[in-house]
């Protein structure tokens, strides 16, 4: 009998435990953003103090992404054009991280006005931990290899890095060829994050792309 109560015990405690991080988990990613919106107060847009960036630095961190690569820079590529049609003064440098690659990584480069370093981390956050560490810009972009930028995201976001209050700006984004499902839960995650932006600012930041 003590042996049975034992292991009810341990699987009551168990359940339990999972409950409460459940709980916890749903409070800090959908309840909190929407019930704060109940205490948002609004901003006055004339307080925005507007600073010119002049700089970014576009790092890529790669580990075996043959063929990925290429197509992110690409794309990447198109989009800097097109900002510099609006923004001339713009400086945007490209810099790939090649982190213990076995494959053919390094070719996807070619072809591009980039600056290549190779590391032997093999770990994506000690690459970014370097790359950014050496950048001067005033901005940078974390880009995941594979990503495909819209040809209109730079120029679009780079209003948003002039604005002094703003730390950081996360486009949303979606796997490509995604279903039904994926695309209706990555427009419920970029609802949430503007909920939490909203609320004084997001409880965390990801991305497929982050400036």
């Amino acid at each position: 009998m003590v042996s049975n109560l034992r292991e009810q015990t341990g699987g009551s405690m168990w359940w339990l435990t999972f409950l409460i991080g459940f709980f916890v988990l749903f409070f800090a990613v959908f309840f909190f953003p929407i019930i704060s919106q109940f205490f948002v107060r609004g901003t006055n847009a004339t307080d925005e103090v507007l600073e010119r960036v002049h700089s970014l630095d576009v790092l890529i961190p790669c580990h075996n992404e043959e063929g990925w690569l290429r197509e992110t820079l690409k794309s990447v590529y198109t989009s800097i054009r097109n900002a510099n049609i609006l923004f001339p003064d713009l400086l945007v440098n490209v810099s790939v991280g090649l982190d213990a690659c076995s494959d053919e990584t390094v070719l996807d480069t070619h072809g591009f006005r980039l600056k290549v370093l190779t590391f032997s981390h093999k770990s994506k956050w000690k690459v970014l931990r370097s790359l950014v560490s050496a950048s001067t810009s005033d901005w940078v972009a974390l880009v995941d290899a594979g990503t495909v930028w819209d040809p209109r995201l730079l120029r679009n976001c780079h209003p948003l890095f002039e604005r002094s209050d703003n730390m950081c700006v996360a486009p949303r984004y979606q796997a490509l060829n995604a279903g039904l499902v994926a695309r209706a839960y990555w427009r419920l995650e970029a609802f949430l994050k503007c909920l939490e932006n909203k609320s004084g600012g997001p409880v965390s930041v990801h991305g497929a792309t982050v400036f």
